[in-house]
C-alpha cells in the first residue's frame, strides 16, 4: 500500500538592498531591449526575454546578477545551504489585461524580483493545497520550490508591472546550519 502525506511548500521573501537606488537604471536597460511578447490561448505577456534566459551577457543581467545572487545566497543560507547556481534569468512586463497562467519551472527553486510593482498590480499566486499570494512590495525578492504551481493573475488596471524571474539550484548543504535551525 502506498503511503501519502501532505507536505506544503513554502516561500521566502526579502527586500533587495538599495532597490530604489538602481531601479530606474535597470528599467532603462530593459526598456532599451527589442524583445518579444508571449500571447497564446493561456498567456498574454506584453514584453519578455525568456528566449534568452541562459544568456548571462545581456546588459541588464550583468548589472543585476551580482546584487541578486548575494541576496538569494543569504536567503538559502537561512534554510541550510551555502551556495546557489543561477540557471536562468529573464524579465517579464505586464500591462493592462496581461497574465501568465498556471505553470511550474525546472531546477530546484524559482522566484520573482518585483522591479516595478505599482498599486493595483497583482502579486504572483502560488498554489499548494490552497491558494497563497505572498505579501510583497516593490523591491521584494521571493523564492519558492520550482514545482509549486504559480501564476501572474490578469492585470486589471492601466499599469505596467515588471518582474525578474529566475531559476536556480542550491548546493553545499550546511549540516551545522541545519542543526541550528532545528
Amino acid at each position: 500500500m502506498m503511503y501519502s502525506e501532505k507536505v506544503e511548500n513554502y516561500y521566502l521573501r526579502d527586500r533587495l538592498d538599495n532597490h530604489n537606488d538602481f531601479k530606474q537604471q535597470l528599467l532603462s536597460l530593459i526598456d532599451n531591449t527589442q524583445d518579444g511578447n508571449l500571447v497564446d490561448d493561456n498567456n498574454d505577456i506584453a514584453k519578455l526575454d525568456y528566449n534568452n534566459h541562459a544568456d548571462f551577457d545581456r546588459p541588464w543581467v550583468k548589472f543585476l546578477l551580482p546584487i541578486l545572487v548575494e541576496k538569494l545566497g543569504r536567503m538559502v543560507y537561512s534554510i541550510g545551504y551555502d551556495g546557489i547556481i543561477i540557471k536562468a534569468i529573464w524579465y517579464q512586463q505586464y500591462k493592462q489585461n496581461s497574465l501568465h497562467n498556471w505553470h511550474v519551472h525546472s531546477d530546484m527553486y524559482t522566484g520573482v524580483y518585483y522591479l516595478e510593482y505599482p498599486s493595483g498590480a497583482p502579486a504572483t499566486e502560488l498554489y499548494d493545497n490552497k491558494l497563497k499570494s505572498p505579501n510583497v512590495s516593490e523591491g521584494d525578492v521571493v523564492m519558492f520550490p520550482s514545482i509549486t504551481p504559480h501564476r501572474s493573475p490578469k492585470v486589471i488596471n492601466d499599469v505596467r508591472k515588471t518582474v525578474i524571474s529566475y531559476n536556480f539550484n542550491v548546493n553545499d548543504l550546511n549540516e551545522e546550519r541545519l542543526k541550528q535551525l532545528k
